[in-house]
């Protein structure tokens, strides 16, 4: 997998009546050199990437939901991308999101 990008489709400043951001869409492009996974939220998040083992790479976003998630990625024979999940979870008590993404096969990637 060439990359992974959290991509942020808001504009304009956050003020803290805001409701939490969320997730908004997931796509994958395919190109010669790989593959590249395109997270969009509502606004700019933080995010932690973990691999916990060498098919898995796994992207936290805390205080992030995830509720009607366009998730347009579907597996295909010529990408490094099985498959991604989202799952709704928790961190210190506040809402989060995780995306799970499964490997074909192992690759170098970049978040």
């Amino acid at each position: 997998m060439a990359g992974a990008l959290a991509h942020a489709s808001g504009a304009g400043p956050v003020s803290s009546t805001t409701a939490v951001a969320r997730l908004t869409a997931i796509s994958a492009r395919t190109h010669l050199k790989g593959a590249s996974l395109v997270i969009e939220a509502s606004q700019p998040v933080a995010y932690v990437a973990m691999r916990p083992d060498a098919l898995t790479v796994v992207i936290d976003f805390r205080n992030v939901g995830a509720d009607g998630v366009a998730n347009s990625v579907v597996a295909s024979a010529n990408s490094p991308i099985a498959a991604v999940s989202v799952e709704p979870t928790e961190a210190l008590g506040a809402p989060a999101s995780r995306v799970r993404i499964r490997l074909a096969q192992p690759f170098v990637h970049h978040v």
